[in-house]
């Protein structure tokens, strides 16, 4: 578990809010199945044919506190091809993929081999607002809410059953009026829970 510290200009705050609100509609809430069924998988494979060899999808989004997410990161392997890709794919909208440059050299070298990722047609997302309510459940043991989740990544090793889930959930503490750059801002602080999950939907967490 960790404390975190946001800062947001008051004016920037309220355009946020404002964009939020017509996104919504189009991002992917990790606590609506329904919503991770619609959006996700379609989503990806419109941009990453449906064979390709996975590593690792990783769910972000742009706001401080939201289960909605706004971009899904995939690291694969096309079929036939013998370099991995890196494509960002944003959710709300039409937009083409970002293609990254994935780190083979220096301290963030990644081995890439085809036997440890699985089929993107493979991928199972059934359990993600299961995993992400049952955080909801532990959560409230210790009398924390669910105000948003950081980052979502589902980490392939060769075999379906072999995926490993893991989160970060936000959990606000307390917001007050500060300053930043001379200007009023929100100062919002809050604590941040990392959890993981197995193929079959064990979820566990080692801050609580």
């Amino acid at each position: 578990m960790k404390t975190k510290t946001i800062k947001s200009l008051l004016a920037v705050a309220v355009v946020a809010v404002t964009l939020n609100s017509c996104d919504a509609i189009s991002r992917v809430d990790l606590k609506d199945q329904k919503s991770v069924d619609k959006m996700l998988p379609s989503k990806i494979e419109k941009h990453i044919d449906p064979q390709s060899t996975v590593f690792e999808i990783m769910l972000g989004t742009t706001s401080d506190f939201s289960t909605e997410m706004d971009v899904a990161t995939v690291e694969f392997l096309s079929p036939g091809a013998t370099e991995p890709q890196s494509f960002s794919i944003t959710i709300p909208g039409n937009q083409k993929p970002r293609e990254g440059k994935i780190i083979n050299v220096g301290i963030n070298k990644k081995e890439f081999k085809p036997e440890t990722g699985i089929k993107l047609s493979d991928v199972d997302f059934s359990k993600i607002a299961s995993n992400v309510a049952k955080a909801t459940e532990m959560l409230k043991v210790v009398s924390r809410p669910v105000d948003g989740i950081s980052s979502y990544t589902i980490k392939m090793d060769g075999k379906p059953e072999n995926t490993v889930h893991s989160f970060n959930v936000r959990s606000k503490e307390n917001t007050e009026l500060g300053s930043q750059h001379g200007r009023a801002a929100l100062v919002t602080n809050y604590y941040e829970f990392s959890f993981t999950a197995d193929a079959e939907g064990n979820v566990t967490s080692k801050d609580l």
